[in-house]
């Protein structure tokens, strides 16, 4: 391959997809740093050669100028994206889609559709009927996710991706009106169906979190959105606090579970520090540190007769008012 191929094959790949554009100085000055002789005059010349041949345009009417894709182009850097590729693309696009920034999805999006295209083509492939033979369902009671405003998602990633101030109007639960808000975004967290912006908001230092479909609408400003030093999102995901943290210590449950429960919990148990006995009557005893959490107790209850709290005392108590109350409402 020659020197001016090897050249002009970089700088398609320096070149970004409309409506971003790079000028023929970044160009050269990139062309520099990866060790390629050049002048302003050569690359001039090869971008010319190159709009030949590639969807290429330039944008010589707004500063700054610059080179881009056309924004429907398909991928050049792809050209033998193979059936698994196409595969991995087309999951990717179905179930990631809520988890990407939206200027990932527009970059990825000619892929996507390069992917879509060649399963297509491909009839009575096993690869392309997957997607159909593949479905994630939620863990308990199928229910809609709740609407989140448009352009909403899209200004609270890009806040959080480019560590940006947010000006929000933001309806607290319980609220009819909606309130202005200085949001700093730490991190985008999904709760089953329910997104959550985790944030700090004015001069505050305690994080909160911000139900997404409570927006009515959310702006990116120019201001950078200061970030605690000692914060991580994995820490505060597991503090349990998208469970409703009701106390500071684990509570060392002690609950006898129906036979039909207890696979699921040796399975999948509840702790590291599990510990299991199968009684006379063939129920189990199990043992396990928890978290103090609301989540627990809705979890205990949701097994009705199925379990029975022993300890602690104080979780065994609330268990039991809660279901006088439920008796009561219905009349038992």
């Amino acid at each position: 391959m020659s020197d001016a191929m090897v050249r002009q094959w970089e700088m398609l790949r320096l070149i970004p997809r409309a409506p971003r554009k790079i000028g023929t100085a970044e160009i050269e000055a990139r062309l520099r740093g990866a060790g390629f002789e050049v002048n302003r005059r050569t690359v001039q010349r090869d971008l010319q050669t190159l709009a030949g041949v590639f969807p290429l345009v330039a944008d010589d009417t707004h500063k700054p100028y610059g080179w881009s894709w056309m924004k429907e182009a398909s991928p050049f850097d792809i050209p033998g994206l193979d059936l698994h590729a196409a595969l991995a693309f087309r999951m990717a696009s179905d179930h990631l889609d809520r988890l990407l920034p939206a200027a990932t999805r527009e970059h990825l999006r000619p892929h996507l559709d390069l992917a879509r295209e060649r399963l297509d083509q491909m009839q009575g492939s096993g690869l392309r009927s997957w997607p159909d033979k593949v479905r994630v369902l939620p863990g308990g009671v199928r229910r809609e996710p709740p609407v989140v405003k448009p352009g909403v998602l899209e200004a609270v990633q890009t806040g959080l991706f480019e560590e940006r101030v947010l000006d929000v109007r933001y309806r607290r639960r319980g609220e009819g009106e909606a309130r202005r808000y200085e949001v700093h975004p730490l991190g985008l967290v999904y709760r089953d169906i329910v997104g959550y912006l985790v944030c700090t908001l004015w001069d505050y230092k305690d994080v909160v979190q911000l139900a997404l479909h409570r927006f009515e609408d959310a702006n990116v400003t120019d201001r950078p959105a200061p970030v605690p030093r000692d914060f991580s999102l994995d820490r505060y995901v597991r503090s349990e606090t998208f469970g409703f943290l009701r106390g500071d210590r684990d509570l060392r449950l002690r609950a006898i579970f129906d036979p039909v429960v207890a696979p699921s919990l040796v399975e999948a148990p509840l702790s590291r520090d599990q510990e299991v006995t199968e009684l006379k009557d063939g129920r189990l005893l199990v043992e396990a540190s928890v978290r103090d959490t609301t989540a627990l107790r809705a979890w205990l209850l949701g097994h009705g007769s199925l379990v029975e709290v022993l300890e602690p005392q104080s979780l065994r108590d609330e268990i039991r008012e809660e279901v006088k109350k439920m008796a009561a409402r219905l009349g038992v």
